[in-house]
């Protein structure tokens, strides 16, 4: 008679009666009592919601104990060359993959544009109502195709043994999980540099015995991925760094005024070609929102000005400073994140900006791509005495000093912070 009355759905069998009497009538006297005015009950998710990526990947959207109602949004790309659909696999549980956790439902994009992996971009939904009915939803950035999932109930279909085992599970597991997740990230971290580097030199006006080279070191670590699926992280992480000490220098060089081209264009402004240009000037730069001087990449038609930093960011890389983490570039800083500002320069965080989400750190590009040493030749200084000076070495720290240890004199802030 109960299933008739609510049109048939499936009635859930696993709440004790008693129990809910019980639990209902210490609320209501709770409530009735003076001292427990301001009692309110708040429902939380039982266990996180996310998305399977990269195969077998658990990537958490909304996490363990979040208060429903609530809403979350988050960023995923494509991860295959020349993906025609895309598709969205539902899961709730804590643990790394998710062939561990539980599959709640699937949806699929399709007809999205041929591009290399990681240019096509999506923003997922994930949205919870007060009746604990879950919503996801994803549209493709370019195209504004769209699809989405209700998954009524989603909270009724584990009884509570069920969770509490896959919340021990987790806590058992959860050394195993963490080294997994350190192994993804940096087996996905060295698989997004070799496939951007490729694109970047294939694309480009760089020299063809650059692109060669790259092209060469490329496909050797993607072969060597394709045999060492299973490495450890500290295996990628080399990987990484010798594919680095390769790009970075001919990415540098293409920076220089004479090495590199003086016409290019930029996802950031797709109508028109930014020209490399010189004035003396100040400009603020439309990436990364910060001032500028000198040369510039520049659109006249529409006065659009890039630093060169900013104008050939690369999607992944990572610092000196901060070992082992991976920075991931954006357009302006995720929606939903405290990154206020650089954790070199201390400046805001209002547009471009490499971000490693793990170590709660962002850079500014310029600030990403500052030199590790500085080498000024001897010769006589610029000052009323025309001292002559030694050759220096100024070495880039990840704070600043208090005093020059050369010549012990103060810096202008007092006490500053930030890479100096």
């Amino acid at each position: 008679m109960l299933q008739d009355f609510f049109s048939g759905k499936e009635l859930c069998n696993n709440i004790n009666q008693d129990e809910a009497v019980a639990y209902g009538a210490a609320i209501q006297a709770a409530m009735l009592d003076g001292r427990f005015h301001e009692l309110s009950l708040l429902d939380v998710t039982p266990l996180s919601l996310g998305l399977e990526i990269r195969e077998d990947d658990m990537s958490v959207v909304i996490p363990r104990n979040t208060r429903i109602p609530t809403k979350k949004e988050e960023e995923f790309v494509t991860n295959r060359d020349n993906q025609d659909a895309a598709n969205f696999p539902v899961y709730q549980g804590e643990r790394a993959r998710t062939k561990d956790n539980n599959f709640l439902g699937n949806f699929e994009i399709t007809g999205i544009p041929l591009a290399p992996k990681g240019c096509v971009s999506f923003n997922v939904c994930f949205e919870i109502d007060a009746n604990g009915i879950l919503r996801v939803s994803a549209e493709e950035k370019s195209t504004g195709k769209k699809n989405k999932i209700t998954i009524s109930d989603f909270e009724g279909r584990l009884s509570k043994e069920q969770i509490k085992k896959m919340i021990q599970e987790a806590e058992k597991y959860k050394a195993e999980d963490e080294e997994h997740k350190k192994r993804a990230e940096a087996k996905n971290a060295l698989e997004n540099y070799a496939y951007k580097m490729r694109d970047t030199f294939e694309d480009s006006n760089f020299p063809e015995v650059d692109k060669k080279k790259i092209h060469d070191s490329v496909g050797q670590v993607t072969e060597w991925l394709d045999r060492n699926q299973l490495a450890e992280a500290d295996e990628f992480k080399d990987k990484m760094e010798e594919l680095e000490s390769i790009c970075s220098p001919a990415i540098a060089n293409m920076q220089q005024d004479a090495g590199g081209p003086t016409v290019a264009t930029h996802p950031s402004h797709p109508d028109h070609k930014l020209e490399l240009k010189t004035y003396k000037k100040p400009y603020t730069c439309d990436g990364c929102k910060e001032q500028g001087f000198g040369s510039r990449y520049r659109c006249d038609e529409c006065s659009y000005e890039l630093h060169k930093d900013c104008m050939f960011n690369t999607q992944l890389t990572s610092h000196d400073f901060y070992e082992g983490s991976i920075f991931k570039f954006f357009n302006q800083p995720p929606p939903n994140k405290f990154f206020n500002s650089c954790d070199a320069c201390g400046k805001a965080v209002n547009g471009f900006l490499y971000l490693c989400e793990a170590e709660g750190k962002s850079l500014h590009p310029c600030c990403r791509n500052l030199k590790n040493a500085i080498c000024v030749q001897g010769g006589k200084g610029n000052g009323k005495d025309k001292e002559e000076f030694e050759s220096l070495t100024f070495q880039l720290h990840k704070q600043m000093l208090g005093q020059c240890i050369w010549c012990d004199k103060n810096n202008l802030g007092g006490n500053s912070s930030g890479i100096g």
